[in-house]
Order: structure tokens, then C-alpha cells, then sequence
């Protein structure tokens, strides 16, 4: 299939991944990266359909899983020109609950770099952002 640019909309999630990112350093183990301990939301129009299940809807990311499974999928990826990891996505997207709806339906892309990426690409909610990755090419991450 090749790469895949989409645009998207920056949105609050519920703040699960700083948790998961901090309580155990088995995700910047396995990804090889020191990973800043939170994520950025990006929500995606889910009109074309082909990014709407990149993972398994249940697979919720805590280290204590990933030992179980014996793995991390995750997938390489773009976001203004830093390279980032997309975690996990849930369709449809949780809905956005600030002063202008992100359009539903939408996939939320749960997305993790060794910066704050917020910070680092001044981003606010709404924000306009580009994520490029490959489908074809996901990665399982073992211990």
C-alpha cells in the first residue's frame, strides 16, 4: 500500500498514556527511545476507511500486558518531521468535548515520541497536523 499522509485535528485524551509511560520503562525499552511520558491525540476523519483498525480496539497499552503478550505493536511514523511511534487507536475516536467538535466518525491515533510534542510543535487543541506512516510496514517490539 505504501505511506499514508493524513491530516488530522490535536485533542485532549484522557490522560491514561502518561501513567502507562511512566510507571514502567518497558515502552522506551522496546522502542529503543527514551520517550516522554504522555502522548499526543490526533484525530483523523475516518472517511476512507484505511486507517481505521490498525490495532486490535482492546489492546490497551500497560507494561504489565505487554509482558503477558510478549510484545509491543506499534507503528512508525512521522508528525511534522519528528519521528514518533502511533501506539494505539480506537474507533470510533472518544468525542471531543471542547468549543468545536472534532467531526465524527474519526479514529484517534494515540501517538508517543522522545519529545513533548505539544510543547515542541506548539500545538493547542484543534490544531491542524500531518501523520504519515505505513501500514504495511508494523512492527512487533519483544522483551
Amino acid at each position: 500500500m505504501g505511506a499514508i499522509v493524513l491530516q488530522g485535528f490535536v485533542g485532549r485524551g484522557q490522560g491514561f498514556a502518561s501513567a502507562w509511560l511512566s510507571e514502567d520503562p518497558l515502552f522506551s525499552t522496546l522502542l529503543g527511545v527514551q520517550l516522554h511520558a504522555g502522548s499526543l491525540n490526533v484525530f483523523v476523519s475516518d472517511a476512507s476507511g484505511v486507517h481505521r483498525s490498525l490495532f486490535p480496539h482492546d489492546q490497551w497499552m500497560r507494561a504489565d500486558q505487554i509482558r503477558v503478550q510478549g510484545y509491543l505493536h506499534a507503528r512508525a511514523c512521522k508528525l511534522a518531521g519528528h519521528d514518533a511511534f502511533i501506539l494505539r487507536t480506537e474507533h470510533p475516536g472518544p468525542a471531543y468535548r471542547g468549543p468545536t467538535p472534532i467531526p465524527q466518525p474519526n479514529t484517534m491515533f494515540e501517538i508517543v515520541a522522545s519529545v513533548h510534542l505539544r510543547d515542541t510543535l506548539g500545538l493547542v487543541d484543534l490544531a491542524r497536523v500531518c501523520l504519515r506512516f505505513d501500514p504495511d510496514h508494523a512492527k512487533d517490539y519483544r522483551p
